[in-house]
């Protein structure tokens, strides 16, 4: 039996998620390690909105590494997690007093793009 190799490569997945995707793992990564290792950040946010917000942070950070993965592999879980965490978030916000309109704007875009591809999407 002959074996057939194929010559072009069909990525399904489209630039934009691609760079949408890496840029959200490096920003979630940075997070995550501003969150243990600077302490005198920690220790600010801490004072600022409360006890609670480093731990919803790391929360946040890996659900929405999940979700990136999720978007990353093109699934439609991904960006429904993404999505669940987006409003999540924001609704966390308004109640420690976060009520800057730019802080969501970023998980708006994202969601929008992935929106735009969710046909493509499994």
């Amino acid at each position: 039996m002959a074996r057939k190799y194929f010559t072009t490569y069909d990525d399904p997945r489209p630039a934009l998620i691609t760079v949408v995707c890496l840029i959200g793992f490096a920003i979630t990564f940075a997070e995550l390690l501003a969150i243990f290792f600077a302490s005198s950040q920690s220790f600010e946010l801490v004072l600022t909105y409360g006890k609670s917000f480093p731990i919803v942070t790391v929360i946040v950070d890996i659900v929405t590494l999940i979700a990136y993965v999720g978007i990353w592999r093109m699934r439609m879980w991904g960006v429904l997690l993404f999505g669940i965490t987006a409003v999540a978030v924001a609704i966390y916000g308004f109640t420690i007093g976060v009520e800057y309109w730019w802080n969501y704007a970023p998980a708006l875009i994202i969601l929008l793009i992935c929106v735009l591809h969710l046909k493509r999407m499994k």
